[in-house]
């Protein structure tokens, strides 16, 4: 397609190409005079042509230069036809108009498979009309179903009104009762703008479920003669409809609860590699504290010191062995042990007691050490 767009003399410039058939050969410069592939405004020259080509056409070629303008993607072009007599007499339409530019279109693909959707939606003199409604899920998709049931005498019509589906969330994956609330959910949005009571909700079979169709998959040739998809199940022809066991309706009781979160802080180490980078970074982070605690006049604003560079590494060193404290006996700030508990609580109570210290006393001062 770009190969058929002539560019204006002034640009060839624009578009030159150093080229030779072997090393031996000098290099030659060219210059292109049609559109090259690999330009930015390429797509856009190209899209812009065409349609300015269905302007110009317009009045021999009224209604390809509709199509053309609405339903060509750079060189692709999706339309069609009420009937294939229609369709023809168009293509033709369409490759004379882009003939006439140096288009030449090629590839045509067409399918005489028709799908007839009847137009009737209800009975005449219908004396109730009843709205159906299916909705299903799977992993991989959930929808709605929604068909309409007019009744006269014993006879009645149910016609497909409208269908919907969504694609199931890929991240986070939900689980089946969930996309089975969305398919519910796109249901009742489908009927009406309000939430339908729950004692007017019923199960039914994956067999006789219109619903199950989309969450399961099925191929459009397959659906264009498939019954259940236009006219859904054939119990819903009948003046009665399956008997169920009632749906209590049920009010949870509100409860208020409370909880909280708990983070280890920001873990700088795992984030910084260089030491001194690391180092530094800590040692603003504490100034910057305490600056916020401290009146704005008393306040440091001076490079770093070499005793807050230090404390920052103790503070480091600190935080590092908390992390890797050993498999049996630990202690958090030294205030509380694990692991060992009563083993320690007994040594902590005998280095402290009056009877241990007294001993040591006497015993340092029997050495001559005070």
């Amino acid at each position: 397609m770009y190969r058929m767009v002539k560019v204006s003399p002034d640009d060839f410039h624009y578009q030159r190409l150093l080229w030779r058939k072997s090393p031996a050969e000098p290099i030659d410069d060219y210059e292109m005079r049609v559109l090259m592939f690999g330009l930015k405004p390429a797509p856009w020259l190209a899209t812009r042509t065409t349609y300015e080509l269905a302007q110009r056409e317009k009045t021999s070629y009224p209604n390809a230069s509709k199509i053309i303008q609405e339903d060509l993607y750079v060189d692709e072009l999706i339309s069609g036809g009420s009937t294939p007599e229609k369709v023809v007499e168009l293509r033709q339409q369409v490759q004379d108009m882009m003939q006439s530019g140096g288009f030449t279109l090629r590839n045509w693909v067409s399918t005489n498979e028709t799908v007839s959707i009847p137009r009737c939606m209800i009975l005449q003199d219908f004396e109730a009309l009843e709205l159906h409604g299916f909705s299903d899920a799977s992993e991989a998709a959930y929808g709605a179903v929604v068909n309409l049931k007019s009744t006269r005498a014993r006879e009645s019509l149910i016609r497909l009104i409208t269908a919907k589906t969504r694609v199931a969330p890929l991240s986070p994956p939900q689980s089946i009762p969930k996309l089975e609330l969305c398919g519910a959910l796109l249901l009742a949005n489908l009927m009406e703008m309000s939430l339908i009571p729950n004692s007017q909700w019923r199960h039914v079979p994956s067999e006789e479920n219109p619903a199950d169709c989309f969450s399961r998959g099925i191929y459009p040739t397959e659906l264009v003669n498939h019954p259940l998809w236009w006219a859904g199940p054939k119990w819903l022809s009948k003046s009665i409809l399956p008997i169920q066991p009632e749906i209590p309706i049920t009010t949870l009781e509100e409860r208020k609860i409370h909880f909280t979160t708990y983070q280890d802080g920001l873990n700088l180490v795992d984030r910084h590699s260089s030491y001194q980078q690391l180092l530094r970074i800590t040692a603003w982070v504490i100034r910057f504290v305490r600056n916020l605690r401290t009146p704005a006049i008393d306040r440091k604003l001076t490079p770093l010191t070499v005793v807050e560079l230090r404390e920052a590494e103790v503070i480091l060193v600190k935080r590092i062995q908390r992390r890797a404290k050993p498999d049996e006996i630990w202690s958090d700030c030294g205030s509380n042990f694990l692991g060992a508990n009563r083993e320690l609580r007994d040594l902590s109570q005998f280095l402290y007691s009056k009877v241990t210290q007294e001993a040591v006393t006497n015993q340092l001062a029997s050495e001559g050490i005070r």
